[in-house]
């Protein structure tokens, strides 16, 4: 033992040595590295440190005086967190992402510093308390926001296993846990505090006081306080109102005083609700936010009139709006054109035959059902695949070697078929392993009271987690709701091992949980995933570039997108405007330049193209009366392309939502022709139009 932990110790020295400032700044005299930069050397000192961090571990085991099992065993909590964190902070340095990212971070800094527009909707107090942690440092910087996001997910790895183990103490238990984290953190992209981790971190919170501390009214009422905030954080979540309904059906044969435990959580709900109240009091949102839900609960399809024009209209279209002025633009150039008078569209995009709010509340509710189903109808023939499986190895194989070798074929199965099948994702296929592991659990007949009550509410929360999303069951990855959700089924899968449907039929559920924890790992170290990054190159080798602009420092990309961005951010930067109070648009999925500019959206909403050309044409008509934009903002490259602004034109052959985009940009420009509107910047990327009055003035 004492040679394996001297090799360990070799090899840690040795690694730190490479990664060492002292290597580096050797390597940065070769000729290759000569354009090296004061942002190059900065971030290599972070990764060295991540480094010194991670190694802990390995330094604590070399100089114990026990078994590597026996250092696992005493130490799960630091071995769990110091992973979580070097894992996750790693990762925040690289990918640059203007679409999901932008937005939370627009709606969070515009919550508390847009004093010019209303910034109410159902994410309200996601965006208030991420909003809180940007404030911190009071100027833009998406890395500090990704530094949240690496707190955040921490927490929610942190509280999982902490309700995880109240039940499940085992080692084995551990390490199936400890694998499931790896494939969180990677599906968990968004590197951002969201309305999707974050409603979900206070639910488990809540659920943890709960677990922990039984029949205790303090707990009771955090657990409630908990659980009420989370509607606040996400109105979506409003379905977790029952939750203490179905504890109290759960309890009421265990619990003495089941209707005082129920009346205590609901008095927490009460309190978080006031609370809530009184920040939107002080937000001046009180008004705005129950408007908007009463809009927004239930809205109407709203049908669009026969689209009068074709594809190659479109890009006429496009050699037109290059002109650098709005005013030698012709009408007739645009898709916007209407009747004599030029005031209503007939026109619908090509593809859509009608125009739909995709975000209101009753059709995500309704996507919300029939996606469950559709989850629940692909994994009957998994259900069938993996009993044929497991009765194969029990019953039909013998030898513990042979069982293994036909687990690990079963394994790599299911991996070729989520890797190589287009019509099922990764994300998907672990919604079905979860099903699967859950119909099993609930086959069985040994199980407490306490772990059928864990399960109910895991799956509660779980179901509760993704209402709100068009992305369905996907979102239990990113909110992190997957990782309980599978954990403990598998850990009560191993200790149940063999369950016997007939003479002829004995399962072995513990070959089960080997073949989806090595899935899993097979899956976390498929550079594909160990790589994925959100609307960013796939390979984050490539991403070496890092921003000059302020608001970015720390952030890598590769050097196309790096030289775009900063362009168009240096101009903003020598412009002279008053931040944090000046109105404008950038049209074209690009919300996360309201943060970086500290310019103010104009509409509710940063991101225009997830609203209808009706809704958004409403309200920009509203508020633009009262001050009109200063910044007019155009995108001429498509952002959910991953490798913009490169490859435009192939990537929007397969992706059509941005064809929605271009009736909005038609209304804008159509918009500006009579009032004094210049172009001000442009490259490849971005066009800049300013008001007139304001270039005067200046």
């Amino acid at each position: 033992m004492k040679y394996i932990k001297l090799v360990l110790l070799i090899i840690v020295f040795l690694v730190l040595i490479i990664k060492s400032p002292i290597q580096f700044l050797t390597l940065s005299q070769d000729k290759i590295l000569n354009n090296f930069g004061y942002s190059d050397y900065s971030f290599f000192y972070i990764e060295f440190l991540l480094y010194i961090f991670g190694s802990i571990p390995f330094f604590l085991f070399a100089f114990s005086k026990v078994t590597p099992k026996e250092f696992i065993d005493k130490n799960r909590k630091i071995i769990l967190y110091v992973t979580t964190i070097v894992y996750t902070f790693q990762r925040i340095f690289k990918t640059f992402d203007v679409t999901d990212t932008g937005f939370h971070l627009s709606k969070a800094w515009g919550l508390l510093t847009n004093t010019t527009y209303e910034n109410s909707d159902f994410l309200i107090g996601t965006s208030f308390i991420y909003g809180l942690w940007l404030k911190i440092i009071n100027t833009p910087s998406v890395l500090w926001g990704r530094v949240g996001y690496v707190i955040v997910v921490s927490m929610i790895i942190m509280f999982s296993y902490k309700i995880y183990e109240i039940y499940f103490k085992k080692l084995t238990h551990f390490f199936i846990f400890y694998f499931m984290i790896f494939f969180f953190i990677q599906y968990n992209y968004y590197l951002s505090v969201n309305y999707d981790n974050l409603p979900y971190l206070f639910s488990i919170i809540g659920f943890y006081f709960f677990l922990k501390y039984p029949s205790k009214i303090k707990a009771e009422i955090v657990a409630g306080f908990f659980w009420g905030f989370c509607i606040f954080l996400k109105f979506n979540y409003i379905p977790i109102l029952i939750l203490p309904l179905v504890i109290f059906a759960l309890d009421s044969k265990n619990n003495k005083k089941p209707v005082k435990t129920l009346g205590n959580i609901y008095l927490g709900y009460l309190l978080s609700f006031g609370l809530a109240f009184l920040i939107m009091f002080q937000l001046n949102s009180i008004n705005p936010y129950f408007t908007y839900v009463k809009e927004n609960l239930s809205k109407p399809e709203i049908k669009s009139d026969e689209y009068h024009k074709v594809y190659d209209q479109i890009i006429n279209f496009k050699k037109d709006k290059e002109s650098s002025s709005v005013g030698n633009i012709s009408s007739d150039s645009f898709f916007y054109l209407t009747d004599s008078l030029k005031q209503d569209s007939l026109r619908c995009d090509p593809i859509y035959k009608s125009e739909n709010d995709n975000y209101v509340v009753s059709k995500l509710f309704k996507i919300y059902f029939t996606n469950l189903w559709k989850l629940i109808h692909r994994s009957i023939p998994y259900i069938f695949f993996f009993t044929v499986i497991l009765w194969i190895i029990t019953s039909k194989i013998s030898g513990i070697v042979t069982r293994s070798v036909f687990s690990f074929i079963s394994t790599f199965f299911i991996y070729f078929l989520s890797h190589y099948n287009l019509e099922i994702n990764l994300e998907f296929l672990v919604s079905i392993l979860i099903l699967v592991s859950l119909f099993y659990v609930l086959i069985l007949h040994s199980i407490k009271d306490g772990v059928k009550k864990l399960i109910i509410v895991t799956t509660m929360l779980a179901l509760f987690s993704f209402p709100g999303s068009l992305l369905s069951f996907n979102i239990i990855c990113r909110a992190g709701s997957a990782l309980l959700l599978l954990s403990i089924p598998l850990a009560i899968l191993v200790d149940e091992r063999k369950y016997t449907v007939n003479k002829n039929i004995t399962l072995n559920f513990s070959y089960f949980t080997i073949i989806v924890v090595s899935f899993i790992v097979f899956s976390s170290l498929n550079p594909k995933n160990y790589n994925n990054s959100h609307r960013d190159l796939s390979d984050r080798s490539l991403l070496i570039n890092m921003f000059s602009a302020k608001g970015l420092y720390g952030i890598h990309t590769f050097p196309q997108r790096v030289e775009v961005v900063d362009d168009f951010l240096r101009f903003f930067e020598k412009e002279n405007y008053e931040r944090n109070n000046t109105p404008g648009v950038f049209i074209g999925w690009i919300p996360m330049f309201y943060y970086l500019t500290e310019i103010n959206c104009i509409t509710n909403n940063p991101w225009h193209d997830c609203l209808t050309f009706t809704s958004f044409r409403k309200e920009f008509d509203k508020n633009s009366q009262k001050k009109k934009p200063v910044y007019i903002v155009f995108s001429s490259k498509f952002t959910r392309n991953p490798n913009w602004p490169l490859a435009d034109e192939s990537y929007k052959k397969k992706d059509k939502v941005w064809l929605g985009y271009l009736r909005k940009e038609d209304y804008l420009r159509f918009w500006m022709k009579d009032k004094s509107y210049n172009l001000v910047f442009e490259n490849s990327m971005f066009q800049v139009f300013k008001l007139e009055k304001v270039i005067d003035n200046g």
